[in-house]
């Protein structure tokens, strides 16, 4: 199939076109030719919208579901769809359930069978430490196709053994992703400790637990002067901790999961499992400062934190409940609703966002972001900033349902994705 997308504001800081509106013409999935007012050929399909941008297919760093284990959760063929719906042409797949994702085999069979799927799914190997602080082969996994190392939400706290893995991951330029909570003040705890926790009787997760850790990861990395990412923080005093650190020149980068940047612990007084998410949702100000992180760069990445779970893992009392939320396919107009609270253009926020989610992703797993050029391969997420839609189970195309966001009316939507050869258009609303 051949296309003609018409007047899309391009957001790759590496095209000529730049911020600029141009019509794309794609043929067998390539770029042939940008331009202004390009002539649609008979064979060709028109694509166009109120406000289009185009940027580099979304990647997103942190996703679990599709793994042998958790098929009943989220297949990689519902995965694929939940992910092309979201504008993601590739996602990094950790391991929630799985234990097989620390062996060099098993990652070299995922790589090969995944290649069936439009979306690219990157497989994360596992350090996986056991009681004996013995770790896996993660520079033969690496060989064979995994993209990075991390214990997904199993924190690694002993600080002997995290000099050990940090080393290790230097000695060998492993990508090293490390999730931050010190475990023994935050055991049991159900949500952000703070005044909503004290008004609904839920014992509380401090934001020292995340910040201790972030500290002790950060002198580690210093004393080694070794590169890390930590995957997720959730507080101001974290992001307070990893700007100074990157001021001092430590090669330390993080992320932060969408929904962060538009739900605080304020939204639990109806005691939706959908919102127990680890990291908790902490306050507005929290939420407020994790924005302004994005914003001035100390935040890299903004993953999805798509945790598909089943209705017994998430109907049951709230204190019973696993922590995740599904939420490949509301990232965007999360990072839309979090970009309006500073930016009056949509072009000016999209182009501070937008990187998030493109180009930065990849620069921390080694893998070349493709270019919006003529001769390239089209590898594109197009998306419209200004479309209102709302979210409801119809459009959910994750086998899990445990969103807290259903029946919320959104502005910002993907229109499609290129990759692979082809176009994947998405619901029209």
């Amino acid at each position: 199939m051949n296309y003609l997308i018409r007047q899309a504001t391009v957001l790759d800081a590496q095209s000529s076109w730049y911020l600029k509106p141009v019509d794309i013409r794609i043929s067998q999935g390539i770029i042939t030719e940008m331009g202004s007012a390009l002539d649609l050929h008979a064979s060709e399909t028109e694509i166009a919208s109120t406000a289009l941008y185009v940027s580099q297919g979304w990647m997103d760093l942190q996703a679990t579901g599709g793994y042998q284990g958790s098929e009943h959760r989220e297949d990689l063929k519902s995965l694929e769809s939940a992910s092309l719906s979201g504008g993601f042409t590739d996602i990094c797949l950790h391991s929630a359930f799985s234990p097989y994702v620390w062996h060099a085999a098993w990652v070299n069979g995922f790589v090969n069978s995944s290649k069936a799927y439009a979306v690219r799914m990157h497989p994360v190997g596992k350090i996986g430490t056991d009681t004996s602080g013995q770790f896996s082969e993660m520079a033969d996994m690496y060989a064979h196709g995994a993209v990075a190392f991390s214990n997904y939400k199993t924190p690694i706290t002993d600080s002997g053994l995290l000099h050990r893995i940090m080393q290790y991951a230097q000695n060998h330029d492993l990508p090293l992703f490390l999730f931050c909570n010190d475990s023994t003040l935050s055991h049991g705890g159900l949500m952000h400790e703070g005044a909503f926790s004290t008004i609904l009787g839920l014992r509380g997760i401090p934001a020292l637990a995340e910040e201790l850790h972030v500290q002790q990861i950060l002198k580690i990395a210093q004393e080694l002067n070794a590169r890390v990412h930590i995957q997720q923080i959730s507080s101001a005093q974290s992001l307070v901790q990893i700007r100074e650190a990157k001021a001092s020149g430590l090669n330390v980068s993080c992320g932060v999961s969408a929904f962060h940047l538009v739900s605080t612990d304020a939204d639990l007084t109806e005691f939706n499992t959908s919102l127990k998410v680890m990291p908790p949702l902490r306050s507005s100000n929290d939420r407020d400062a994790l924005i302004l992180g994005l914003l001035d760069g100390t935040i890299d990445v903004v993953v999805s934190d798509h945790a598909p779970l089943t209705s017994e893992e998430k109907t049951v009392e709230f204190d019973q409940a696993e922590f995740g939320m599904i939420n490949l396919q509301t990232v965007f107009p999360q990072v839309v609703n979090a970009m309006q609270r500073h930016f009056k253009s949509y072009t000016e926020g999209l182009a501070a966002m937008i990187p998030a989610l493109t180009t930065n992703p990849r620069k921390l797993i080694h893998i070349k972001a493709p270019l919006i050029q003529e001769q390239q391969p089209a590898s594109l997420t197009l998306f419209d900033p200004t479309i209102q839609w709302t979210w409801t189970p119809d459009y959910n195309l994750s086998k899990s349902s445990n969103s807290p966001y259903f029946g919320t009316t959104f502005t910002g939507k993907v229109i499609g994705v290129f990759t692979k050869g082809h176009y994947w258009p998405q619901h029209t609303i």
